[in-house]
């Protein structure tokens, strides 16, 4: 749901691999603020600039 929802809106991307998942999206402080609600969060707070 959450895949489709980013997917669709283009704000990011949802990856899956080596027991992980990896989220990428623009900056936006509400993204994070509901990502870090999920069970298990953890940031490697790499910039992309």
């Amino acid at each position: 749901m959450a895949k489709d929802f980013l997917e669709r809106q283009e704000m990011g991307r949802i990856e899956k691999g080596d027991g992980r998942v990896l989220v990428k999206f623009p900056y936006n402080p509400a993204y994070i603020t509901r990502i870090k609600t999920i069970k298990g969060y953890r940031s490697n707070k790499k910039s992309t600039e």
